[in-house]
């Protein structure tokens, strides 16, 4: 088994550097140039052409890419200096990669020759054309969008400077300039709680309402704040929570009583008498009728809390959208229980017997469950202000 694998292995590796030649004259360079890495890696028989045809496609690779660099150098914009960067870093790659298999020398004692360069300055120098190039446009967009007031437009300049610090940290201004797209960015957006619900169910609404975690909702872009009094001046939005109708059933209980019986069997007597001198086998059974009584119980509390959800532009002083928000409670329980003789009992009615019976929840569970249920909503409503 080892000698087929090493056969196999053996017959790849030749597979792999017959490509290398081939590869080169049909001017896949790349491709010539990952395979020629993997096979002189792992192999000594290395024939002088196959040596010859890696050495003309790394030189050639060469030769490409540094005059597609060069031509990209006329052309402008950050997008070209950008590839320019990805480009010198390919060729330091390609280089570094290349450096792992040297000497490269053929059987026959061909040393292949290859140009190596120091690309380090290269990409220092593109990275910071870059960077610059990046960083007009970026501080022209935000000039704009500090006039325009347009914020959508200061988080792409954010973004663009992020861009600058990523080929070059602490470019010039650009820290300066990103906290600055940043507070232009910044969206402050206000939330206020109109309550209509009186007596002990409205305080309980208030206070659980009033102590919602709104900073779980922040982010870089957005912060939310209740309002407080008229305090709006700097706001972007406004979100008016509004609750105007909590409604809670009574108890209702419904009994349903029934009887349910069976003739049960008690005694059986068995004898024998003779007749016509045949003696007979008698048997007489007793039966006692037994009963029991039962109550099946129905319990169920229903509740109601209604409000609503209005999204205002405070900018341009309009609103932006409004939307019902209805949640609902609901308790129901049912319990079983006789009195009297089990034997009585139907199997089916064995099933059914429940003698623990839940209470009846108590309005403050009720209204702590509603509002919970709404905060849950709330919730989305104030994911939704960032879209």
């Amino acid at each position: 088994m080892k000698t087929i694998l090493y056969a196999l292995s053996f017959m790849f590796l030749l597979a792999s550097c017959a490509s290398v030649d081939k590869l080169v004259r049909k001017g896949n360079y790349e491709e010539a140039f990952s395979k020629g890495i993997s096979y002189f890696s792992s192999s000594k028989k290395r024939k002088t052409a196959d040596v010859k045809a890696f050495e003309k496609a790394y030189q050639l690779l060469t030769e490409r890419d540094l005059a597609e660099i060069e031509r990209l150098k006329w052309s402008s914009g950050s997008a070209s200096w950008s590839h320019i960067v990805r480009m010198y870093e390919n060729l330091e790659r390609r280089q570094f990669t290349l450096n792992r298999i040297l000497p490269l020398v053929s059987e026959d004692g061909y040393t292949a020759v290859f140009e190596f360069k120091d690309y380090a300055s290269l990409v220092r120098n593109a990275k910071e054309q870059a960077a610059l190039v990046i960083y007009h446009g970026a501080s022209d967009m935000l000039a704009k969008a500090e006039s325009k007031k347009d914020k959508n437009m200061a988080r792409r300049a954010y973004v663009e400077f992020e861009k600058v610090e990523s080929y070059l940290f602490n470019f010039r201004d650009v820290r300066t300039l990103k906290e600055k797209a940043l507070t232009l960015g910044h969206k402050i957006i206000y939330v206020d709680i109109r309550n209509d619900i009186s007596g002990r169910a409205g305080k309980d609404i208030d206070k659980t309402m009033w102590n919602y975690a709104l900073g779980r909702h922040d982010d870089l872009w957005h912060s939310f704040r209740f309002r407080e009094d008229d305090d709006m001046e700097e706001g972007d939005m406004l979100v008016l929570l509004d609750i105007h109708h909590l409604d809670i059933s009574p108890e209702k209980e419904n009994n349903i009583h029934f009887t349910e019986q069976k003739d049960i069997l008690v005694r059986t007597d068995k004898w024998i008498e003779k007749k016509d001198s045949v003696e007979v086998e008698k048997i007489k059974e007793y039966y006692q009728t037994v009963s029991a009584s039962l109550i099946e119980t129905f319990r169920e509390k229903n509740a109601i809390l209604e409000g609503g959800v209005r999204l205002v532009d405070l900018q341009r002083n309009s609103v932006i959208s409004e939307k019902p928000i209805n949640v609902h409670f609901a308790f129901a329980d049912r319990g079983m229980m006789f009195v009297g003789d089990e034997r009585a009992l139907y199997e089916d009615t064995k099933k059914k017997l429940d003698l623990h019976l839940e209470n009846f929840p108590i309005d403050e569970e009720i209204v702590t469950y509603l509002v919970g249920e709404y905060k849950k909503v709330i919730g989305s409503e104030l994911n939704r202000t960032k879209s």
